[in-house]
């Protein structure tokens, strides 16, 4: 079965990088810090959906009173994305890059 994705914020600092929560987490650089394999359920990053699903998530939206000061970064978006997509493409094998590809 594929996996579901679900991608997140931390509400936390850029700086804030813990395993347990995500299987990566991206700082406010856009730096990709992974924490856990792919294939290892976590146990609450998700209520109820955590199973045979891949959390990525974003250091981010940790601004006290307003999250809104610390908003995702450029440079996390795009770290987010790609992550994604390679790790999609990596579970996919060539029929997704064949399709895309041209």
């Amino acid at each position: 079965m594929r996996p579901t994705f679900y991608l997140h914020w931390t509400a936390t600092p850029y700086d804030w990088i813990r395993p347990g929560h995500y299987h990566s987490i991206i700082s406010g650089d856009g730096r990709v810090h992974r924490l856990h394999d792919y294939n290892v359920d976590l146990p609450a990053h998700t209520y109820g959906r955590n199973r045979n699903s891949v959390a990525l998530s974003c250091a981010c939206m940790g601004g006290v009173p307003d999250p809104w000061t610390q908003p995702p970064t450029d440079a996390q978006i795009n770290s987010l994305c790609a992550e994604a997509a390679a790790v999609a493409r990596s579970w996919a094998g060539e029929r997704i890059r064949s399709r895309w590809s041209g």
